[in-house]
C-alpha cells in the first residue's frame, strides 16, 4: 500500500494494521497483523494448502492516539505453488536447416494442475549425435502447445522435453520426444541476373538457375528480392518463382527510381545465398563499374539525367572558383 501523506501523520508511533481473510460467502472472520513504523508491506503466512487463492485485504493506520479510518476492501491472490503436471506427446518437426517446431499437449491452466497461472513453457533440447551434448533451452511465453527452437545444427537429430513454468518456478520434466532439422539450404547463388524493360510499369528479370548437391535440400523455387536502392534490403519485396522457371516479371516499378535486385534459391532448408546486387530502373538494367564509379546505361533518361548533373556541377564550379 501507499504510505500516508506527511500532512496525515498527526501523532507519534505511526503504524499500520492489516486485516485479511480468504474470500468466500461463509468466512466472516478477519485475521489481523500489525506493522509498526513506516513499512508499507507485510507477508502473512496462510498455509501450504492455501496457494493461489483470492483474499480480501483492508489496511488502516494508527498512532499513539488511536486508530484511523480503514481503506476499502481490495482483492489479491496468495502466492503460487510449484506446478505438479507435465506435458505429454512431445515431438519436433523440422522447420528449416537450423530450426524446428516443437509440439506438445498443453497442461490445463487450472489451480489443480498448475497451482498458479501459466507464464509459458520451457523447451529443453540436446543433440543425439554428440557424446556429452550441451543442453539448450528456449522459453515460450504463452499458454500454447507449440514453439520454435532456432540456432540448431543442420541435418541433426535432437531429444526434446518440456517444462511448464509459473511465477513459482519450473514444473516437472515431460517425457523425451524427438525432433530433427533439414539438411543445408542451397549453397550456390543464381548467376547472370539481367533486367530488361517491359510493358507498362514492369521489368523482365532473367537468371541462370542452380543445382544442389547431396548435402543440400532440393530447390523449391526462387525469390526475386527487389527494393528501392536508397532503402534498406530489410524492406525489400519478394517475388516468388517456381523452380522450373528462370525468368519473371516484376510489376509496380516507379519511373525515375533506381532499384536493386538480388536473386536467391530457397528450399525446405531455408533461403540460399543471394546473387550480387544488380541495379535497374523502369527503362532497364543499370551497369555499375565499382572501379571507376561510372554508370553505364542504355536508358536515355538516365543518360540525360547524368549529363544534366555533370553540366550543373561544372557551372557551379566555374561560378565559385
Amino acid at each position: 500500500w501507499d504510505h500516508l501523506h506527511l500532512e496525515d501523520l498527526t501523532g507519534d508511533h505511526v503504524g499500520y494494521i492489516v486485516y485479511y481473510r480468504k474470500k468466500s460467502t461463509t468466512n466472516t472472520q478477519w485475521s489481523v497483523m500489525q506493522v509498526n513504523g513506516r513499512e508499507n508491506f507485510v507477508t502473512p503466512t496462510v498455509g501450504a494448502d492455501n496457494y493461489y487463492l483470492e483474499y480480501e485485504i483492508i489496511v488502516g493506520a494508527f498512532n499513539s492516539l488511536g486508530f484511523g479510518p480503514n481503506s476499502t476492501v481490495a482483492s489479491i491472490m496468495s502466492a503460487e505453488d510449484m506446478p505438479i503436471s507435465a506435458s505429454m506427446r512431445v515431438y519436433g518437426d523440422p522447420f528449416n536447416s537450423t530450426a524446428m517446431m516443437v509440439h506438445w499437449i498443453p497442461i490445463p491452466n487450472t489451480r489443480q494442475y498448475i497451482r498458479g497461472r501459466i507464464l509459458g513453457y520451457q523447451i529443453n533440447y540436446w543433440s543425439q549425435t554428440i557424446t556429452n551434448p550441451e543442453i539448450g533451452s528456449t522459453n515460450i511465453y504463452c499458454d500454447c502447445g507449440e514453439g520454435m527452437v532456432v540456432g540448431l545444427d543442420p541435418d541433426d537429430d535432437y531429444w526434446i522435453n518440456i517444462q511448464v513454468f509459473t511465477n513459482a518456478g519450473l514444473g516437472p520434466v515431460s517425457g523425451d520426444g524427438e525432433g530433427s532439422t533439414y539438411i543445408f539450404p542451397p549453397m550456390n547463388y543464381p548467376e547472370y541476373v539481367h533486367v530488361a524493360s517491359y510493358m507498362g510499369n514492369a521489368v523482365f528479370v532473367t537468371w541462370r538457375g542452380i543445382s544442389t548437391g547431396l548435402k543440400e535440400e532440393p530447390v523449391i523455387g526462387y525469390k526475386i528480392r527487389w527494393w528501392p536502392a536508397t532503402e534498406n534490403i530489410r524492406l525489400a519485396n519478394d517475388t516468388i518463382v517456381p523452380r522450373m522457371l528462370s525468368h519473371t516479371v516484376i510489376k509496380g516499378i516507379t519511373d525515375s527510381v533506381v532499384y536493386a535486385v538480388r536473386v536467391l534459391a530457397y528450399s525446405s532448408g531455408g533461403d540460399g545465398k543471394k546473387s550480387p546486387t544488380v541495379y535497374f530502373t523502369l527503362e532497364g538494367m543499370v551497369v555499375y563499374n565499382p572501379e571507376t564509379t561510372e554508370i553505364l546505361n542504355s536508358c536515355r533518361l538516365i543518360q540525360a539525367t547524368s549529363w544534366m548533373y555533370c553540366i550543373t556541377c561544372l557551372l557551379l564550379y566555374c561560378r565559385f572558383s
